[in-house]
Parts: C-alpha cells; structure tokens; sequence
C-alpha cells in the first residue's frame, strides 16, 4: 500500500476531504502500519491507523474525546504550593 492509497483509505474512512498533516509507515515485524494524522485546520485531530498488509483501518485515535478524570479546574484549585516549600 502506497502512502497515496493510505490517505485515501483515511479520508474514505473519516468521511472527509481534509488534507492530512502528516502520513508515516511504521513497521512492527512483520506488520506494516500506516498512520495518518489530521490536524492544524481547526477541526478536531484525528489519527488514523491502517494495517497496510491488508489494506483495512485498524483504529481512529481522537485526542480530544479523551475525557479527564478530573475537571481542569477542580485540578487547578486543589493544587496548594505553599505545602511543598519549607
């Protein structure tokens, strides 16, 4: 699989005409693994990840639907530095 059919595959997949920011084959023994990355544009950043052996998209990695256990703020406001200076 080229890095051509790659993007096509990605772009196929995520149902989108964006331009990839950036395409990059990655070999792990025997399996041959394109990722796909779209980002920089001002749409979400996804990742995607096709087995290029086979042709087919293993997995769509998108940072920002990672939720923190915590929200941000309860982070920021329960962090006292006072306690860490002596």
């Amino acid at each position: 699989m080229t890095e051509q059919e790659a993007i096509k595959l990605a772009r196929q997949h995520l149902q989108t005409e964006r331009e990839p920011r950036q395409a990059s084959l990655r070999e792990h023994g025997d399996r041959r693994l394109w990722q796909v990355s779209f980002a920089g544009d001002g749409q979400p950043p996804q990742v995607v990840t096709i087995d290029a052996n086979e042709g087919k998209v293993l997995q769509v990695f998108e940072p920002l639907k990672i939720q923190p256990t915590a929200p941000i703020m309860d982070i920021i406001t329960t962090f006292e530095p006072e306690t860490y200076l002596e």
